[in-house]
């Protein structure tokens, strides 16, 4: 079976055509344009709810080490 193969791919060009730049930069040119996610709004409302959120449990871990500091 390796034979096989070893002998397929001596058979085969190892060269590119030489179009082969200009084909695959005509595709990539041919390819649409990614389109900016239009809510992108929600990712600041998400970045701040998550900072809330996370200040709030700062501010529970604060509270249980003062209270349990203060109970001795």
């Amino acid at each position: 079976m390796v034979d096989e193969l070893d002998g397929l791919m001596g058979k085969l060009s190892q060269e590119p055509p030489d179009d082969f730049l200009e084909v695959v930069m005509q595709r990539i040119d041919d390819l649409p344009l990614p389109v900016r996610a239009p809510r992108a709004d929600l990712q600041w409302i998400a970045l701040i709810a998550a900072a809330l959120a996370g200040f709030a449990q700062l501010i529970a871990f604060l509270f249980g080490i003062w209270a349990a500091s203060a109970a001795v």
